[in-house]
């Protein structure tokens, strides 16, 4: 029981994580599927407004697989080179992999609207904030009235968009 309660509060941090990704002004909208080119074009977009990187890819699994089919039928000897393992199965640790740099994070979670998934790139430690008063606690209450053991699962913590411009929504097709 235990875990399902660590499990949801995870959920939940990682639920207004992705609720962010759709927030910034910036946006480069895909064709229709998302392809290397797209996500390029996204970086690019942060470089012309001279955003120091590091960045970072938060993307939904219909995004990432777009690009992996991408990436797996294409030509170009980059993507069969060094970022031949992003057409390889990963585990279930949300990270994707990375392209051309990037590290790329996988959620289901960020928002679809107007028939139109939007994940992001951001610059890291510079678009998004977070401050934790207090990470995951799971306690256990007896309930005697019950005759049963609750558990119970607290975080404490806040999530901000620190500067907008460091940021470029990445949409494609739903």
């Amino acid at each position: 029981m235990a875990g399902i309660v660590g499990r949801s509060i995870a959920e939940k941090w990682e639920t207004d994580v992705a609720a962010l990704m759709d927030d910034f002004s910036n946006v480069t909208t895909a064709a229709s599927t998302l392809t290397p080119s797209d996500l390029l074009a996204a970086i690019s977009a942060l470089e012309q407004r001279d955003i120091p990187g590091p960045y970072v890819g938060y993307l939904d699994p219909k995004q990432t697989g777009e690009l992996r089919a991408e990436i797996a039928t294409t030509t170009a000897s980059y993507a069969v080179g060094r970022d031949g393992d992003l057409v390889a199965p990963f585990g279930d640790s949300g990270m994707f992999g990375t392209y051309m740099g990037l590290p790329i994070w996988q959620t289901s979670l960020v928002a679809t609207t107007s028939s139109l998934i939007g994940g992001a790139v951001f610059a890291s430690g510079q678009a998004l904030g977070a401050y934790e008063i207090w990470g995951p606690r799971i306690e256990t209450q007896r309930d005697a009235s019950y005759r049963s053991l609750e558990f119970v699962g607290t975080q404490c913590y806040g999530l901000v968009e620190i500067s907008d411009t460091r940021g470029q929504t990445l949409k494609s097709a739903a």
